[in-house]
């Protein structure tokens, strides 16, 4: 069985810092990544293409919601 892939989008390090500590506990989930802005948080879920994705709502650049929209926006027009 493949582990989860889990990507982390938050601009307080100290958030994902912990986060990331507590998910590599858990055998069955690897992080793939972590962006600390919306705009790369972008590249790495294309990148990466990670299972889930925990996103910040309030980041710079791009916030979570926009990250959202613009995933949508890409997912319909490939569709």
């Amino acid at each position: 069985m493949s582990k989860i892939s889990v990507a982390i989008a938050d601009d307080n390090q100290r958030m994902v810092t912990a986060i990331k500590q507590l998910l590599e506990t858990d055998d069955e989930i690897q992080v793939v990544g972590s962006e600390n802005n919306g705009e790369s948080t972008l590249e790495m879920i294309k990148d990466k293409e990670p299972d889930v994705v925990l996103l910040d709502i309030i980041m710079p650049r791009l916030d979570g919601i926009g990250v959202l929209e613009e995933l949508k926006q890409n997912t319909t027009k490939s569709a």
